[in-house]
């Protein structure tokens, strides 16, 4: 494991309150505590590593960098970064990360952050456990990539930072609240992702790319305004890329789809909602597989509910009616032990 970069540390007294985004609902404010300098030193050496109570300030480079150390513990951070990542973890199974409070300083007050401001990115650690965690400002969110049976509990991502392409469609590099990327049985459970409308640009409230066995549930995304953006984009190509579930999800506001499936390799809507959306309810491209699955739902000021006929389906049952969506998880901040 790489001894912490970070640029220099801090204290102070951090309010456990995460009522930054658009939606606060359900977010309990836990109390209040302070939160211990942090010690570079005591990050290293230790193939089962625990950083816990910790403020860290970092410019540049990432505030915290584990490599190479299974079962380490990340808990009870608050992360101020800009320039470089938050949190990088790489080739550590077993790595739990929890209650842990990101924000990205160097966003400017519109338009894109750097294409390196991603607040947590995993990189081949199975079994990956990533709970109560709040991201603002970032480029990307939480970025799990190559980690198969990763388990995700209460993200909630508020601006997330992407951009629109010279063609006027949003870039792929980025701007994802939560991305899930060539992994296998990830479950992803509470997950909140909450914008400005006419804003930052965010790609997609969940990307599930390229993965197998996966489960998105009980979550909301707010105006993902990217030209190809969608509250849940799933994307699949291979025959090993399927079984895809996306159950208890809600997509409010945006500009292009609610649902976007491409591919199509089974992958199941169960009790999805979209409310006040100026797109399609579903934009789905099929070019072999199957079987689509879209199993009940609520849609309500929709332009649109598909771009396929139904026939594609093998269960469509769906209800244009109006309802209250859903709120982000009550993510426990740090320290509230």
């Amino acid at each position: 494991m790489a001894a912490s970069e970070s640029t220099g540390g801090s204290t102070g007294d951090t309010s456990a309150s995460t009522d930054q985004g658009t939606t606060t609902g359900s977010e309990s404010t836990g109390s209040q505590c302070t939160l211990a300098p942090a010690d570079p030193s005591s990050w290293s050496g230790e193939a089962q590593l625990e950083v816990a109570e910790q403020t860290i300030v970092s410019a540049d480079i990432p505030a915290l960098r584990i490599e190479d150390s299974p079962n380490a513990v990340v808990r009870d951070l608050d992360i101020t970064f800009e320039g470089s990542a938050g949190i990088v973890i790489t080739d550590s199974p077993g790595v739990t990360i929890e209650r842990i409070r990101l924000h990205n300083a160097g966003a400017p007050e519109s338009g894109p952050a750097s294409l390196s401001e991603i607040a947590i990115r995993v990189e081949r650690s199975n079994g990956a456990v990533i709970r109560d965690v709040f991201v603002e400002d970032a480029r990307s969110g939480v970025v799990v990539i190559d980690s198969d049976d990763a388990t995700l509990e209460r993200i909630w991502v508020n601006d997330v930072r992407g951009e629109v392409n010279s063609n006027g469609k949003g870039s792929d590099e980025g701007g994802d609240c939560v991305l899930l990327q060539t992994s296998a049985r990830v479950t992803l459970t509470g997950m909140g992702c909450t914008n400005e409308p006419d804003g930052f640009e965010p790609h997609a409230g969940v990307f599930v790319d390229r993965c197998a066995d996966t489960v998105v549930e009980d979550g909301i995304a707010e105006n993902i305004d990217q030209g190809s953006g969608a509250g849940v984009r799933v994307h699949t190509i291979s025959e090993d890329e399927r079984g895809i579930t996306v159950r208890d999800f809600d997509v409010v506001g945006g500009s292009h789809a609610c649902y976007d499936v491409y591919g199509g390799l089974d992958v199941t809507l169960e009790n999805t909602g979209c409310r006040n959306h100026g797109g399609t309810a579903w934009a789905s491209y099929m070019f072999g597989g199957g079987p689509y699955r879209v199993i009940g739902g609520r849609y309500y000021n929709v332009e649109r509910l598909q771009s396929l006929d139904t026939s594609v389906y093998d269960v469509f049952d769906v209800m244009l009616d109006q309802f209250v969506p859903r709120l982000p998880p009550a993510v426990r901040p740090p320290c509230d032990l």
